[in-house]
């Protein structure tokens, strides 16, 4: 059961206003459609992740809530969130086209992309370790003692992930429903209500995300984001 939906990308969509608005010879016109085609590969990803849910069959007592963003020691974001009677599990959904090669030392993710270009980005394994982390320091601080674990979600099964430990969940979207139908269901320790009553508790304690404007954002041209001069013709 779906307990709290999707929200579309509110920096996706003001990126497409910014995009309209940019001539295509502006130095910067490159990085806000690499930027913008980030948002929508992310939002793609989820959509792909809700539609192979929503084919998911399961018989076992469930509450789905999705983009869970909460503040702990810090504020942590988490793509979806299912909460069952025998703990929560959160999933992380990634939608990145290359390879993905899952470094230790340091801890790092490198996105090798089909141009070539190698780039260096927060593992999402370690993103994963911390948003447990957190979650489990927040559930402690309400006195609510609800097991956390993890899985990470590739949206395509031609997205490529290597060295990912053995002992990391991983599976592709369309993956989902046999992944969620063969859950070892352990036994109960939490009831319908309890679950009920978590869900309201995060949902009364999300935090919001209010991006700030693009015209104040150091990373593009102001002056495309202001309105337009009006012309006035003088007789």
């Amino acid at each position: 059961m779906i307990w709290k939906e999707r929200e579309g990308s509110r920096t996706k969509e003001e990126l497409e206003v910014l995009l309209r608005r940019l001539p295509k010879r502006h130095a910067q016109y490159g990085q806000v459609e690499k930027d913008h085609y980030a948002e929508v590969a992310g939002q793609a990803g989820e959509e792909r992740f809700d539609h192979c849910y929503a084919a998911s069959r399961l018989t076992f007592p469930h509450l789905m809530l999705h983009n869970v963003r909460l503040k702990s020691f810090r504020i942590f974001q988490m793509d979806s969130v299912m909460i069952t009677r025998w703990g929560v599990i959160v999933f992380e959904v990634k939608n990145m086209n290359g390879r993905m090669l899952f470094n230790s030392h340091p801890v790092q993710m490198l996105q090798m992309k089909d141009d070539g270009t190698v780039i260096g980005r927060k593992s999402p394994l370690e993103q994963m370790a911390d948003n447990e982390w957190l979650l489990e320091e927040w559930l402690r601080e309400r006195e609510i003692l609800f097991p956390a674990s993890s899985v990470l979600v590739l949206s395509y099964s031609k997205q490529i992930a290597e060295n990912v430990p053995a002992s990391q969940p991983i599976i592709f979207s369309h993956q989902l429903p046999r992944f969620l139908y063969t859950l070892p269901v352990e036994k109960a320790i939490f009831s319908l209500d309890e679950m009920k009553e978590l869900a309201d508790i995060m949902i009364a304690a999300l935090v919001h995300f209010v991006p700030k404007p693009l015209c104040d954002d150091a990373r593009y041209p102001i002056e495309a984001m202001r309105a337009p001069r009006r012309l006035v013709c003088r007789m």
